[in-house]
């Protein structure tokens, strides 16, 4: 493969912080992210990943943002990230979000913990409940006990 450029680099650069981050919170919600141009001109599409990448081709992302929010079935569920005020106006007048990129960076997590005797991964989040569920389970049971 050819060496990146420097738009390439920084696009990969967003795609691996978005899949080790997870800023979207679940996985079960999507991420698509839009760039302007042609998807032949992309050196990092190669590897699966979680999050869709879309390139405008004859539109600009700007354009391509604003249809698919048109589009899309529930416009209140929808998040776009962007500092463009231009789009930011068009996408809420439409019914959908808007996050800023500064805000939308500091939503990251980081990356779930592999831990070794499970091999599973979990994320602090997803710790904090199971333990927080549980405590509460433990404890009623403890009063029931008790009365």
């Amino acid at each position: 493969m050819p060496p990146l450029n420097k738009l390439e680099d920084q696009r990969q650069q967003l795609i691996q912080w978005i899949e080790s981050r997870a800023p979207q919170g679940s996985l079960r919600n999507t991420v698509t992210v839009v760039f302007d141009g042609r998807s032949d001109v992309w050196g990092g599409g190669a590897v699966p990943s979680p999050v869709q990448i879309i390139f405008s081709r004859e539109e600009s992302a700007d354009e391509k943002i604003i249809r698919m929010v048109e589009e899309a079935a529930h416009k209140k569920s929808v998040v776009v990230v962007t500092d463009d005020r231009s789009l930011q106006y068009s996408v809420r007048a439409l019914g959908a979000k808007v996050s800023g990129v500064q805000t939308f960076l500091g939503q990251g997590a980081p990356v779930p913990v592999r831990r070794p005797e499970s091999g599973k991964d979990i994320s602090k989040t997803l710790e904090h409940k199971i333990t927080s569920e549980f405590t509460k389970i433990w404890l009623e049971k403890k009063k029931g006990k008790k009365t």
